[in-house]
């Protein structure tokens, strides 16, 4: 009988631990305190080209949540001619975004070349969200469905961006 009641009091302490690291990851409490700095104050937005996307896109906090062994990559195209035309390509994995190309990406995203003198640092979400309403954002992937889902979960919390 004293067996199975150490077994519970262990399942309980395991229980409330695992709670408890759920939710302290969800609250983003991260017991530092916060200094009034001059890099905490807001910038002047920054428009966005093929001279610094490169650098953009590997700060920003959906790139750094991209799996370890998650492949996106990003072309740029437009319809200057009349057809589609490729223009760059970057291929994106965790933290870093380089101009190339990646033959077996899990993402393939195509966005109209338009779209880059709208963006700034302080709108990429939303203009993502314009190209995706005006039919200027392409989705590709090879992976079905769930296997998409599971191996990319950490970027669920900007699925709203994309409009998923």
């Amino acid at each position: 009988m004293k067996k199975w009641v150490w077994i519970g009091i262990i399942a309980a302490v395991v229980l409330f631990i695992g709670i408890g690291l759920f939710y302290a990851e969800r609250s983003n409490i991260s017991g530092q305190a916060v200094r009034a700095s001059s890099a905490a104050l807001p910038t002047k937005p920054v428009a966005i080209t093929y001279s610094n996307i490169e650098n953009y896109l590997s700060q920003t906090p959906m790139v750094k949540a991209v799996p370890s062994n998650g492949v996106i990559m990003l072309k740029f195209f437009n319809f200057d001619r009349g057809y589609r035309e490729w223009e760059k390509s970057y291929v994106i994995k965790t933290g870093s975004a380089k101009e190339g190309f990646a033959a077996d990406p899990d993402i393939l995203l195509t966005l109209h070349s338009k779209y880059l003198q709208e963006m700034n640092t302080n709108n990429f979400c939303s203009v993502i969200k314009k190209a995706n309403a005006a039919g200027d954002l392409g989705f590709e992937s090879p992976l079905s469905t769930l296997k998409l889902s599971w191996k990319f979960r950490s970027l669920s919390s900007y699925r709203d961006c994309f409009g998923f």
